[in-house]
């Protein structure tokens, strides 16, 4: 007997097409331009079929389309990564299961390859516009599932009756969220191989002048009580102490670099024990891909709030053990007026010394005048900084090129750079006259929400300054970019800065929409996003644990939410447990009903599917046409169905005892 090949209504594979055409886009930035290429070509090979301009492919084209990918993706595995690769192939899976829907299984496994192409795009991205985004193509996949049972082909009903599901879903969603115990998972999901953003692991002229370009945001920040002054918002991510004659960068880390704060007194490090000298803050960070974390000096992390596995390095740094994957909150105190004293030895001093005099001779020959010419260290300091404020210098995202970024070109000739122009120069000055000194890269200041109350900081705002040594004081700040552009460390980019990014930077969608009232919308909309972020996105054990501790008092533990939870499943089990008894009291009560089902299985079974656009009689002569025998059993069972559950009308037991046969007799046909 041949197999009737398993028939869509019209209105799911449009839905199909559609789908195929938008759950991709949350990934867009995640696949490859070769892989997007394949997935365009395939989309459009469906249209035709769909469109009946070429027929559908044979098994031999499809298992090579198939193997063809699979040899791409193991060509270009090792530039995608491991994660990346499997996304990639999950995708190829996805686009290519529509080719052989012959089967109502087949049509399951593309709803539900669907439903997880589109929630694996919540590993690269959580923002809530992206939720949103995804949230909408998750209508589209339920209209999609929907669209093979319900049989009105407008695609407003579906819409009308998909959205009703999701929203009927959403309280159960939320209380698992809220309720469900935070545990660790079971298995590791393999880090992306994507791009870093933010700052380097090391300065070269320009890096960062290159960086003030961008209005990507790089970490919001809110204070619990007091806000320090704009000129104390000095966010330290790391210090670079090695320089070539070039690069600075960071030197080797010893054993002895790292603090545990946990086992070392806080007044170990001259930070206040005092809570009113404390300042407190949290702040959510945005996926870096890198491990620095940022803190005002002098601080560290809450110990009431600790973030795991964070590394305090002996230079005040802060480290994320497995890098910022992820959008992270960590709470931190500071206290701004404690002395950056670590007791350095004498090779570390040393080391804060060392520099290739041949690389800027005319610097290191300037800083050896200074040394014979002054004999205290903040005369000279004063002397330099008065030299910067008084001359030519100038502050500006468009220096004129520096031949081999040479420090040498930029203090004599040029003097016009950005602010690691300054800090480079200044600090191999500094030990160029014996003093030691070294880099901290971080960011400077922030844009205050006064909606939400907090400082949004952007990657233009990196920042490059200089910590000079003082055998009584320790390691302290100084910035020469206050010299020659002071704005810059008491209010932020000054207008001629600005000016020079928006000339300089591509065109983004934040510079069309400028003026108050454009201003004032992108604060609510940076605020809501904020929340969403602190609320859902950070909402780890301990915020679960606090949350459960306000709601059901200081007593409450762990088990409590256990407890919960298994309510709710148990109430979850009851409700379905109701509704499968209720669904066999019908069909015992009913036994056309139960009949009706059997009878379609087993036609299942061999290949035949009855679609939702079909008529009865339509049925029963595409049967005709596959087998008489069949189609006269068909015949039967759908007529005494129709008699009872359509016509109102009692089924006779001998109706019955003839529907049980012909289901037998339908079973029993090869």
């Amino acid at each position: 007997m041949n197999k009737q090949l398993f028939l869509l209504p019209k209105s799911t594979q449009v839905l199909i097409l559609t789908v195929l055409s938008v759950n991709l886009l949350p990934l867009l930035s995640t696949l490859s331009l070769w892989f997007l290429a394949i997935c365009a070509i395939v989309v459009l090979w469906q249209w035709a079929i769909f469109k009946q301009l070429v027929g559908a492919p044979r098994a031999w084209m499809k298992a090579l389309i198939a193997l063809c990918g699979c040899v791409l993706l193991i060509a270009f595995g090792k530039s995608l990564g491991l994660l990346a690769g499997m996304i990639h192939l999950l995708c190829l899976s996805f686009i290519l299961k529509p080719l052989e829907l012959r089967r109502r299984a087949d049509f399951y496994q593309f709803v539900v390859l669907s439903f997880l192409v589109t929630t694996t795009a919540f590993i690269f991205e959580q923002s809530i516009y992206f939720a949103m985004l995804v949230g909408a193509i998750l209508l589209l996949n339920i209209m999609l599932l929907l669209s093979y049972f319900y049989r009105e082909s407008r695609l407003q009903p579906l819409a009308t009756y998909s959205t009703k599901l999701l929203l009927q879903s959403m309280p159960i969603a939320i209380a698992l969220f809220v309720l469900f115990p935070k545990i660790s998972p079971f298995w590791q999901v393999p880090q992306a191989k994507s791009s870093q953003t933010g700052l380097s692991d090391s300065l070269t002229i320009g890096d960062l002048s290159k960086l003030a370009l961008s209005n990507e945001l790089a970490f919001r920040v809110e204070f619990e009580g007091t806000t320090p002054s704009y000129q104390q918002l000095y966010w330290r991510a790391m210090v670079l102490e090695k320089f070539d004659g070039k690069t600075w960068q960071r030197k080797r880390a010893r054993i002895d670099d790292v603090i545990n704060y946990a086992q070392v007194p806080a007044n170990r490090h001259n930070i206040s024990t005092s809570a009113e000298k404390l300042v407190r803050y949290q702040i959510i960070q945005e996926t870096s891909f890198k491990p620095w974390l940022l803190v005002l000096d002098l601080g560290q992390p809450d110990r009431d709030n600790p973030l795991k596995d964070v590394i305090v390095l002996n230079d005040y740094s802060l480290v994320l053990k497995d890098g910022v994957n992820k959008p992270v909150a960590y709470k931190l105190a500071s206290d701004l007026n404690a002395r950056l004293n670590l007791y350095e030895s004498n090779v570390d001093l040393r080391f804060n010394t060392s520099i290739d005099a041949s690389s800027n001779p005319r610097l290191y020959e300037y800083g050896q005048t200074l040394k014979e010419n002054f004999k205290g260290q903040s005369e000279l300091i004063a002397q330099v900084l008065q030299t910067i404020r008084r001359q030519n210098y100038r502050y500006t995202l468009e220096p004129p090129p520096i031949p081999d970024h040479s420090l040498d070109s930029f203090f004599f000739d040029t003097k016009a750079g950005f602010c690691e122009h300054y800090a480079s120069s200044f600090t191999y000055l500094m030990r160029a006259a014996g003093i030691p000194a070294r880099v901290v890269l971080g960011y400077m200041g922030g844009s205050y929400n006064s909606q939400g109350q907090y400082f949004r900081v952007l990657q233009r705002e990196a920042h490059a300054w200089v910590e000079v040594w003082f055998d009584q004081r320790g390691w302290v700040r100084v910035d020469p970019t206050a010299a020659v552009d002071p704005s810059r460390v008491s209010q932020g980019f000054s207008s001629q800065l600005l000016q020079e990014q928006t000339a300089l930077a591509s065109f983004s969608f934040s510079q069309w929409m400028s003026g108050q009232m454009f201003d004032q919308l992108r604060y609510y909309v940076d605020m809501l996003d904020y929340q969403w972020t602190k609320a859902v996105i950070n909402y780890s054990s301990l915020a679960q644990f606090n949350l459960l501790t306000s709601w059901f008092g200081q007593q409450f533990k762990l088990m409590a939410t256990l407890s919960i939870f298994v309510t709710l499943l148990v109430v979850v089990f009851l409700y379905f447990a109701v509704k499968w008894l209720q669904s066999v009291k019908t069909r015992e009560s009913n036994p056309h009903v139960k009949y009706y089902e059997l009878m379609l299985k087993g036609l299942a079974k061999k290949g035949i599917y009855k679609t939702n656009e079909e008529t009865d009689a339509e049925f029963i002569r595409k049967l005709k046409e596959i087998d008489t025998n069949i189609a006269m059993h068909v015949a039967l069972v759908i007529r005494c169905f129709n008699k009872a559950f359509y016509q109102h009308m009692k089924v006779s037991k001998q109706d019955i005892i003839k529907m049980r046969q012909a289901v037998r007799q339908i079973n029993k046909t090869p």
